[in-house]
């Protein structure tokens, strides 16, 4: 957890589950709902700003590509990391 320095307040709505859930969240974790979505807010705008990297690949197939991408057509995907939360 960062420091902050100048905060403004602002208002966020949600729908009571979600609210109940975020406050379970907090609880276990031993801090304030307010913490919770700052690292929330934090972490997005991290993956936002970062720049996007080319996935490096380990090893290429060899043999037929009639069943899936080539190793040049690899070279283009960007393989979708499911968040760590």
């Amino acid at each position: 957890m960062g420091y902050y320095g100048n905060m403004t307040r602002t208002t966020v709505t949600l729908d009571d589950e979600k609210l109940e859930a975020l406050r379970t969240l907090a609880a276990e974790r031993g801090v304030s709902v307010s913490c919770l979505v700052r690292e929330a807010i934090d972490e997005k705008l991290s993956k936002k700003l970062r720049p996007r990297e080319r996935p490096r690949l380990s090893a290429l197939g060899m043999g037929s590509s009639k069943d899936g991408p080539t190793a040049r057509e690899m070279g283009d995907i960007t393989p979708e990391i499911p968040p760590w939360r």
